[in-house]
């Protein structure tokens, strides 16, 4: 009546008479407004978005965003009737393999794979992978989605050789404080063979009286920031060393802390 317009969704049969002429149509409009609405936020969404997904059934992609042609090359049209396992490197298989296995169980899965970009060269992704539900609640085939990481590996690459490589033993935590990596050279400096630690917390190994200087640089690098400590450390023989500890924030690509990064180094003398 404003003279705007206002989208409806509109659905319409034929009248007929009791001889079967038809004799007019009869209809009804409802708000689709809103609707429209999500619809193009969706695609806009879709369309800037910088993260790939592809709906995969069977195996093969049945949906690419448009994404997928920065990312890797290829056009969702290209893309569309290919077996997924095609453009993965071989090496991945096993990842995609196990990716598949925990979604059918209805879980999210997550992993690193190497895929082919369409001019030949192999790149990293972080893949997701989750059951895809239609409009009833049943599954119809697996949503992928998934993003290049080539920098993010190379950096962790030169960070190992680096760590294997020095005489300080670089370590990393989970938030919780679990060790996930130590390098080489804790050997050395403990008489732990690397996987001997990973596994055990903090705790573990730090002298009790010196568990408040470990909880104090816990809640530093929690909160963002670098910590340094000196703080005895159980040596694999059961006597303790003196070492100089620093930590600092592990975070992910939204400022999440996701874990933590440190070095031990001798600090007996």
């Amino acid at each position: 009546a404003g003279g705007e317009f206002r989208w409806l969704g509109v659905t319409a049969r034929p009248h007929l008479d009791a001889d079967g002429n038809l004799i007019g149509r009869v209809g009804s409009w409802r708000d689709a407004q809103a609707e429209v609405e999500a619809d193009l936020k969706n695609s806009l969404l879709l369309q800037n978005m910088t993260d790939v997904i592809l709906h995969v059934v069977d195996g093969v992609i049945v949906w690419a965003s448009p994404s997928l042609e920065e990312q890797l090359g290829w056009t969702p049209e290209e893309a569309i009737g290919t077996a997924s396992a095609e453009v993965s490197a071989p090496e991945s298989l096993p990842v995609l393999e196990r990716m598949i296995a925990e979604t059918e169980l209805g879980g999210v899965a997550s992993g690193r794979i190497r895929a082919t970009h369409k001019d030949g060269t192999l790149h990293w992704l972080a893949a997701r992978m989750r059951p895809y539900l239609d409009a009833s609640g049943n599954v119809n085939g697996r949503l992928t989605s998934f993003r290049i990481i080539d920098d993010e590996v190379a950096t962790e690459e030169a960070y190992r050789l680096l760590a294997e490589n020095a005489s300080d033993a670089v370590f990393t935590l989970t938030p919780d404080g679990v060790h996930t990596y130590v390098s080489p050279s804790a050997r050395d400096l403990l008489g732990y063979a690397p996987d001997e630690i990973v596994g055990l917390r903090s705790v573990d190994l730090i002298h009790p009286d010196d568990l408040p200087l470990l909880l104090e640089a816990q809640a530093t690098v929690s909160s963002g920031n670098r910590a340094s400590f000196r703080a005895r450390y159980r040596e694999a023989g059961g006597e303790f060393r003196w070492l100089g500890v620093t930590a600092r924030p592990h975070l992910d690509a939204d400022g999440n802390l996701i874990g933590r990064v440190g070095s031990w180094r001798d600090a007996q003398a």
